[in-house]
């Protein structure tokens, strides 16, 4: 019966979020997995994907993470979490120093991130990727962006010390 096993997966959903809640990380994963591979298409499978990805971001598997945010972000583009998901693709990337697939991926997450403060996260890490890279005007640029789409933001500050040292 289709809606017995609906239900099922719903209540496995609702188990690992209660796991990922006591930050029981590893029956997250396990679950979660259990889940995709029972059902991929499952109707809430990139709200599971992010569980998921949080639970191997919170374990210390920072390459299972960026991979399983990937994959969240590729499989499911609409979703309403892609954005933020391409985000820590980004941060995955520029902590291993990957400055030009941290930048690709922040390219990926304000094609569609609609959240001010997300994009705010996604153009400061673009132009502190393109900083580190040594592509200055290019982070400049992006930092103008940045400050003057969010002349108020949480990052403002940040940015426009960077910014600076762009002209150094």
């Amino acid at each position: 019966n289709p809606a017995d096993e609906n239900a099922k997966l719903d209540a496995q959903y609702s188990l690992a979020l209660c796991y990922a809640g006591l930050k029981q990380h590893d029956q997250t994963i396990q679950i979660a997995n259990d889940l995709l591979k029972a059902k991929p298409d499952y109707s809430a499978a990139d709200k599971v994907r992010y569980e998921l990805a949080f639970a191997y971001s919170e374990t210390g598997k920072a390459k299972e993470a960026a991979d399983a945010f990937r994959d969240l972000a590729t499989k499911f583009p609409d979703s309403e979490l892609a954005p933020e998901c391409w985000l820590r693709v980004s941060d995955f990337h520029s902590t291993a120093q990957q400055f030009a697939e941290s930048i690709a991926a922040c390219d990926q997450g304000l094609a569609k991130a609609k959240d001010t403060k997300l994009r705010e996260r996604l153009q400061y890490r673009k132009g502190a990727s393109q900083f580190s890279m040594m592509a200055f005007p290019q982070a400049a640029a992006t930092l103008q962006t940045q400050i003057s789409e969010h002349p108020n933001g949480d990052l403002l500050v940040d940015a426009a010390w960077l910014l600076a040292e762009c002209f150094f």
